[in-house]
């Protein structure tokens, strides 16, 4: 099943041509895929989460 929702969001096939950057153009299709149904678990149970983040300015 997640294979067919990649390829449904991104496409079925790498548009580049040489064999290192098509291995590239998948494992980006991967990571996105992972990061997106990541953020979508934190809004569903609610997970809040500061990544250590600090903001670099500050409003008084």
């Amino acid at each position: 099943m997640t294979l067919n929702v990649i390829k449904a969001e991104s496409g079925d096939s790498v548009k580049s041509k040489n064999y290192t950057v098509q291995a590239n153009e998948l494992l980006r299709k991967l990571i996105t895929y992972d990061i997106t149904v990541l953020i979508n678990a934190m809004y569903e149970l609610g997970i809040e989460t500061d990544l250590g983040l600090k903001p670099s300015v500050k409003v008084d």
